[in-house]
């Protein structure tokens, strides 16, 4: 599987733009990069080495949000303990094998297996208490009938800034797979690829509906042992599923790509043709009565791309550029689809992934997309 290309440079798009006096910049050097790690082994094996090798992300992630941290374990320990307990066994009894590669991260970096569920549970265990979470990704497609693009900005807590870390993994058993990666968080929430050619990037949708069951975060990493689309979606609209989320699922074999809302107990299916945007927020027609909470960033967000989009009539004639800079907008900031980090709000994008097939490609930017500054690699 091609390793990430540790350089940047312009396309003749972008050439021909900045002669045109409107292109985005492209530059390589260190600011464009992210600290990377090749590992392969058994799930636990892989684990481990993530943990051992980033130890010390994993650790000031949760030294820089001890008070967040703090309320989830107080939640996982106290009325919902029985719940957060359950959704483990859950896990266990689906997806053992990425239970044990949370394990390993614990073990690698010197944290209780506990405090390390809990942090990929946050989501759920926000939702026991009937609270919104902060996730704010944003997210283009496009299908003109010839290419096939996925782009994604990739926001989380402005905590992680300078933490997150590019990760290439080879399972014993499993498809090897590339991905963007939080300090703490299993695999699979954050853009990535595996050697089957499915593409995943996720949208954080807070849910009112929850259940004991498989955590979100588990079934994201599964889908990066899915062999097709239809593997992807199995998982993703798993039956035991805790909590809700949103997939975009792409497939450079199979030529296509899926948006999938899925909730404990409904999902739909959506296939893209022309040009489909996503926040954080369910928005397919059989999903929209579905109970949630959707937040002031994720419809501003939506109403901006909605916006940027419209112009886009000919989904033949948008080009790459033209989707960067839709995503590198800060129209009513700072709930804009760029983020950059403000006090009342602490969500920042950390990175943001285009993806191109059948072109083979994909640019990753280092935090903003706004910056211009990205490295690409090859899918």
């Amino acid at each position: 599987m091609p390793w990430l290309v540790a350089v940047c440079g312009a396309s003749a798009e972008d050439d021909e733009e900045k002669r045109m006096g409107k292109g985005l910049k492209s530059d390589s050097g260190a600011e464009a990069s992210f600290p990377c790690l090749e590992v392969s082994g058994t799930n636990y094996e892989i684990g481990f080495e993530i943990g051992k090798h980033f130890g010390e992300n994993i650790r000031e992630g949760f030294r820089r949000r001890k008070k967040w941290f703090s309320n989830l374990k107080a939640t996982a320990e106290g009325d919902f303990a029985r719940q957060f307990k359950g959704c483990i066994a859950a896990a266990k009894k689906h997806f053992p094998q990425f239970v044990e590669e949370i394990q390993g991260w614990a073990d690698g970096a010197g944290v209780p297996f506990e405090d390390m569920m809990i942090l990929n549970m946050w989501a759920e265990l926000t939702a026991m208490k009937r609270s919104r979470g902060e996730g704010s990704c944003s997210t283009i497609s496009l299908n003109d009938g010839k290419r096939i693009i996925l782009a994604h900005n990739e926001d989380g807590s402005a905590a992680y800034k300078g933490l997150m870390f590019w990760l290439k993994a080879k399972p014993r058993n499993g498809c090897s797979f590339q991905t963007i990666c939080y300090p703490g968080f299993i695999p699979g929430n954050s853009p990535g690829f595996n050697d089957a050619g499915i593409i995943q990037t996720t949208n954080y949708i807070p849910s009112a509906e929850w259940k004991v069951g498989i955590p979100r975060y588990i079934l994201n990493r599964a889908i990066f042992d899915a062999k097709t689309l239809a593997d992807a979606v199995k998982t993703a609209t798993h039956p035991a599923r805790c909590y809700g989320n949103h997939h975009n699922l792409a497939s450079t074999k199979e030529q296509r790509i899926l948006s999938v809302e899925a909730t404990p107990t409904k999902h739909e299916v959506h296939e893209v043709h022309g040009v489909y945007f996503h926040t954080n927020h369910l928005i397919l027609d059989s999903m929209k009565g579905q109970p949630q909470f959707p937040g002031k960033s994720s419809t501003t967000r939506y109403a901006v791309l909605a916006k940027e989009t419209e112009k886009w009539k000919d989904a033949t004639k948008v080009r790459v550029s033209d989707i960067v800079r839709a995503l590198s907008s800060h129209e009513r900031k700072p709930n804009s689809v760029c983020r950059h980090a403000a006090a009342h709000t602490g969500g920042a994008t950390l990175t943001s992934a285009v993806f191109e097939i059948p072109k083979g490609s994909f640019r990753l930017y280092k935090n903003n997309p706004c910056s211009g500054s990205f490295i690409v690699g090859h899918l």
